[in-house]
């Protein structure tokens, strides 16, 4: 695994394309799983890869690259399973920086990739992501303030993911969401809580 991580942020996107699978297949075949642990805390293979992984994706500033490593993180938080709660603060860190918003294709793929990869770590580490629900409230709201207002199949991602961190947090969210209702007038935040409060 050493060696192919040295390939993780080569310059050609074409060789990274080809190792990230490769390396997928290679846990697989040699390690078991995260979730299947019976010592959850005890350093594995997986936790080894997504800590060069994870620094790699942190430096990335090519909109193209980070679309092709969120891909491939969502496969590894599906591979883990609950075992993804090591390295949750650090993903929910990287893809809230990726989902900041600027005004380029790449980048509403990006966003969307990321939501999704959210939602499924929601699906796996939903115990543990209430913990986290400041800052993905507030990573929310500035993308209905954005232009990802215009864009539906994003806006949908975002207002689909809120209502599952709602769901998770078993009303432990209620508050900061009545707040933001409050605190933002605009069209694309008050769709958004209407979206999730049930009234749309």
């Amino acid at each position: 695994m050493s060696e192919l991580s040295r390939y993780l942020n080569h310059e050609s996107t074409a060789v990274v394309e080809q190792v990230l699978p490769c390396a997928l297949k290679l846990l697989a075949l040699t390690a078991d799983p995260p979730y299947k642990s019976t010592e959850l805390w005890r350093p594995n293979p997986y936790d080894t890869f997504l800590l060069d992984y994870l620094d790699v994706m942190a430096l990335e500033s090519k909109q193209e690259r980070k679309a092709l490593y969120v891909q491939t993180l969502e496969r590894l938080v599906q591979r883990c399973g609950f075992g993804i709660i090591k390295h949750l603060k650090s993903i929910i860190t990287i893809l809230l920086d990726y989902l900041k918003f600027e005004d380029s294709a790449h980048d509403e793929r990006t966003r969307i990739l990321c939501i999704k990869c959210l939602k499924t770590l929601l699906e796996h580490a939903w115990q543990r992501m209430p913990a986290h629900s400041i800052d993905l409230l507030t990573s929310a709201v500035s993308l209905a303030n954005s232009n990802a207002r215009n864009n539906e199949k994003l806006f949908n991602q975002c207002k689909e993911f809120v209502k599952l961190l709602k769901l998770s947090c078993n009303g432990g969210i209620d508050k900061q969401l009545e707040f933001l209702r409050t605190l933002h007038a605009q069209k694309g935040v008050q769709e958004l809580l209407d979206y999730v409060n049930g009234k749309k």
